[in-house]
C-alpha cells in the first residue's frame, strides 16, 4: 500500500477544510434564503407580492367549529381565559366571539371519539388581537389560572404569537400582528421566522397599557397528509395564494396577508380520510361578493370535486375530509 508523503497529506487536508468551509457557508446562505431572513439581500428590495388569490383579492377568516365532549368546560376556557364573549347559545352549542364577529363555535358532541393520533385535522386555530395590551392580558390570565395549557411562544417577524391548548387538546394560538408596513415580501414570499418571546417580560411590558380590544379569527393551521396534494387543492382549486413554503408546510392567503391558512405534515404524514371525531368540525373563509363563489364553483366542477351551496355559501371537503365553508360577507370588508 502506498502512503501519501507528509507535505502532500497536509495539502490534501487543507484543501478539504477549505471545501468544508465553503459548503458550510453555502448551507448558511441557502438556509437564509429558505427562511427569507437574508437581511443584506432584502434591505434594498421593494416588496414583491405573490399574484392575488384566485378566490378573492381580499379574504378574511370566519368561524371555526369544534366538536367538543364537555361544552361547559370548553366555553369556560374560551370565555374566561381567552376573553371571548358569548354571542349565542342553546343546549347543544355556543358561539363565542367579539361584538358581532363569531370566532369559535363549540358543538356538544360527547358521543364522538377523540381524534386518532396521526390523523388530519386542526393543528391550531389562531385568534388575532388588535393590541399587544389585550394579548398580554389574555396570556397573563391563562398563565396565572391554567398554566398547564401553555405550550410556547414565537416572534414570527410578522407577528408575536403565544401557543396553548384548550382543555380537550385543540391547539390555540393567540397573536398580535406587527405593522404590515414592516413585513417584507421577496419573490412572492413573506419573510417569517421563529424567535423566543419571554412571556413574563411581555406581560410586564404590555399588560398594564391601554389599547383597543378587538379580537377575531386570524388564521387556521391544518394537519394534512400530503403537502403536494394540499397545495393542489388549496391553491389550484380553492384559489388561495401561496405566501411561504417549506418541504413540510405551506402558508396561504389572499396575497397580501402573511397567511390565513397554514398546513403541515409534522404530526400527520400520509394521513388518510378523517372519520367523525372530537376536534375540528369546519372552518370558514369570507369573500366579498357572490361572483367569487361562481368562479369557485366552476373550478370545483372542473376538478370533479363535489360541493353543496346556498345563495351565499359553498361547502366543500378537502382531500382529508375537513369541511371548508366559503361565505359571502360584504360587511367585514367594509369595516
Amino acid at each position: 500500500m502506498k502512503f501519501l508523503s507528509l507535505p502532500t497529506l497536509i495539502v490534501v487536508l487543507c484543501a478539504g477544510l477549505i471545501m468544508i468551509s465553503i459548503m458550510a457557508a453555502t448551507d448558511v446562505i441557502d438556509l437564509k434564503r429558505f427562511f427569507n431572513r437574508d437581511e443584506s439581500a432584502t434591505s434594498t428590495l421593494q416588496n414583491e407580492y405573490p399574484q392575488p388569490a384566485k378566490l378573492a383579492e381580499k379574504l378574511q377568516m370566519g368561524v371555526v367549529e369544534l366538536n367538543v365532549a364537555d361544552l361547559a368546560a370548553q366555553q369556560k376556557y374560551y370565555q374566561e381565559l381567552v376573553g371571548l364573549e358569548v354571542l349565542s347559545e342553546d343546549s347543544s352549542s355556543v358561539t363565542l366571539g367579539f361584538r358581532d364577529r363569531a370566532v369559535i363555535r363549540l358543538v356538544a358532541s360527547p358521543q364522538l371519539p377523540p381524534q386518532v393520533q396521526g390523523s388530519a385535522g386542526l393543528y391550531h386555530s389562531a385568534i388575532v388581537f388588535s393590541s399587544r395590551a389585550t394579548l398580554a392580558q389574555a396570556v397573563q390570565r391563562i398563565l396565572e389560572r391554567a398554566p398547564q395549557y401553555y405550550s410556547g411562544t414565537s416572534d414570527h417577524v410578522v407577528s408575536e404569537a403565544f401557543y396553548f391548548v384548550d382543555p380537550e387538546g385543540n391547539g390555540v394560538e393567540l397573536y398580535y400582528d406587527k405593522d404590515p408596513a414592516s413585513w417584507r415580501w421577496r419573490g412572492g414570499s413573506v419573510e417569517m421566522g421563529s424567535e423566543y418571546i419571554d412571556p413574563e417580560q411581555y406581560i410586564k411590558t404590555y399588560a398594564n397599557t391601554s389599547a383597543g380590544e378587538e379580537k377575531k379569527m386570524g388564521h387556521v393551521h391544518l394537519k394534512v397528509g400530503d403537502i403536494e396534494q394540499a397545495r393542489s387543492f388549496y391553491e389550484s382549486v380553492l384559489g388561495l395564494a401561496l405566501t411561504s413554503q417549506m418541504p413540510t408546510a405551506l402558508f396561504m392567503s389572499d396575497g397580501k396577508y402573511h397567511h390565513y391558512l397554514g398546513m403541515n405534515v409534522w404530526e400527520s404524514p400520509r394521513a388518510g380520510m378523517r372519520t367523525p371525531s372530537l376536534g375540528l368540525k369546519s372552518f370558514e373563509i369570507f369573500v366579498p361578493d357572490a361572483e367569487r363563489l361562481t368562479e369557485l364553483k366552476a373550478r370545483l366542477t372542473a376538478a370533479s370535486i363535489s360541493f353543496t351551496e346556498t345563495d351565499k355559501k359553498v361547502e366543500v371537503e378537502d382531500p382529508w375530509g375537513t369541511v371548508v365553508l366559503i361565505t359571502v360577507n360584504e360587511a367585514v370588508f367594509s369595516e
